[in-house]
């Protein structure tokens, strides 16, 4: 009798436990594909999102080649207009383009906040340019010797010149004329001076003509800005060699300050020098030396 009741109680138990499985069998399968639903709506929401940024993206592309294109068009037009206009509409021809400004990228904007144009003409402010003229003399071949003599000056001093040769556009046997450029005017006046005290005689079958600064007027700005916003471009990106609390330099700008103190050169890129901004730029000090 016992092991009746016990079989019966065992069948009910196994009874009760195969029915409570398979109903939590069957809801984690409905998890499941409530999960996959959910998961397969997830990523339809994705590749639309995508194709969105595609599309964005490929419109984006389209405005900023339209963009280029109008600055292009509107640099070329107001050139030709400078160039065809008088110079009393000068100051209209300015306002007018300024009515429909096109937008500038960021490194143009920067550079023109910066007033860099004036300060590529404080910069240049001492760059001299001399022009030399020969006006041919049969009587002596006065201006043979000079053009001689004043191209073998330059030649000793390494300067870069142009010339002696005939301007353009101006007829066989014209006068002809020299070019060079020196950092100081008083470079020329010295070889100028020079030549007349050698040659006193012929120094007559020459003239010159000396200039120095160089003057940015604001129609060149856009030009300089340009310029400009390259350089600024590539000095952002070197943001990324530099550690907290350094200050990162080029070649050209170690260069220019010499064998200043606390000027290392970089341990990651060739081409680039640290100095350190604690302690007045002096360099970190070793642990080693600290233990000592």
């Amino acid at each position: 009798m016992w092991l009746g009741v016990l079989a019966i109680l065992v069948a009910f138990s196994y009874a009760l436990i195969k029915f409570l499985t398979s109903l939590h069998m069957r809801r984690l399968r409905d998890q499941q594909m409530r999960l996959n639903t959910d998961l397969k709506r997830e990523r339809q929401r994705l590749q639309a999102v995508e194709g969105k940024l595609q599309v964005l993206g490929s419109k984006h592309g389209a405005v900023q080649q339209k963009l280029d294109i109008a600055r292009r068009f509107k640099a070329d037009l107001f050139s030709r207009l400078r160039l065809e206009l008088p110079s009393t509409l000068m100051v209209e021809l300015r306002e007018c383009v300024d009515r429909h400004p096109i937008p500038e990228p960021d490194g143009v904007r920067t550079a023109h906040e910066l007033h860099l144009a004036d300060k590529v003409t404080e910069a240049l402010r001492n760059l001299s340019i001399l022009v030399v003229e020969f006006r041919d003399d049969e009587a002596d071949d006065a201006h043979t010797v000079l053009a001689g003599e004043l191209v073998k000056k330059l030649t000793d001093l390494d300067q870069r010149f142009t010339g002696p040769e005939v301007r353009h556009g101006t007829s066989e046997g014209a006068p002809e004329v020299l070019t060079t450029a020196f950092d100081e005017p008083v470079g020329a006046l010295d070889v100028m001076t020079a030549l007349g005290a050698a040659h006193p005689q012929q120094i007559h079958a020459l003239r010159a003509v000396l200039v120095a600064g160089i003057k940015i007027t604001e129609f060149d700005q856009e030009h300089v800005d340009r310029l400009f916003a390259r350089t600024l471009h590539d000095t952002r990106q070197l943001l990324e060699e530099a550690s907290s609390g350094t200050l990162v330099l080029n070649q050209r700008a170690r260069d220019l300050l010499g064998e200043s103190p606390g000027v290392r050169p970089h341990e990651g890129t060739d081409g680039l020098w640290v100095v350190t901004l604690a302690d007045g730029g002096l360099p970190e000090p070793d642990p080693k030396d600290g233990a000592r």
